[in-house]
């Protein structure tokens, strides 16, 4: 909380990160504090064996869900498939180009040793796994822009005189 504190304190609006590690009393603290934070991070998860991961994050959604956001931290388990997380990330689709593994709501498949009939490259287990998790986004247009950037912000290289 020190950090969080100070960072506020310097007027930057830091998003808070509670790990399974620590005692469930900070987590309480950080839901319960008068700053209302629209999202707590929780981190640590990838420590855990995937039981304890499913526990931890099933018992954050069953006391505090109806009420409080969280953002999981480097998580594509199967959880991020059951409608109930608001937010992850994860370097999961970069598995698929390095060991041929697909994400899937059954948990992460090894292609070349579940299927191997279907001769999936690294490639096509990376785009899989890139279009997997892009079909869980909610596309919200009033929270999400793209922006073109003019011509004039692109980079070009000058030579240095």
């Amino acid at each position: 909380m020190h950090n969080l504190n100070f960072l506020h304190r310097q007027g930057i609006k830091a998003i808070p990160i509670w790990h399974p590690q620590s005692p469930e009393e900070s987590l309480e603290e950080l839901v319960k504090d008068p700053r209302n934070f629209e999202v707590i991070g929780i981190g640590g998860l990838l420590s855990l064996a995937e039981a304890d991961r499913v526990k931890v994050i099933h018992s954050l959604l069953e006391r505090y869900g109806d009420h409080q956001s969280f953002h999981l931290l480097g998580c594509s388990n199967t959880q991020i498939f059951k409608g109930n997380v608001f937010q992850c990330d994860s370097t999961g689709p970069l598995m698929g180009r390095r060991f041929q593994t697909i994400i899937t709501d059954q948990g992460h498949i090894k292609m070349d040793k579940a299927y191997p009939e279907l001769n999936w490259s690294k490639e096509e287990c990376f785009a899989f796994n890139i279009r997997q998790l892009a079909a869980l986004e909610e596309y919200k247009p009033i929270e999400q822009t793209e922006l073109l950037l003019p011509m004039s912000l692109s980079y070009e290289s000058k030579p240095i005189s």
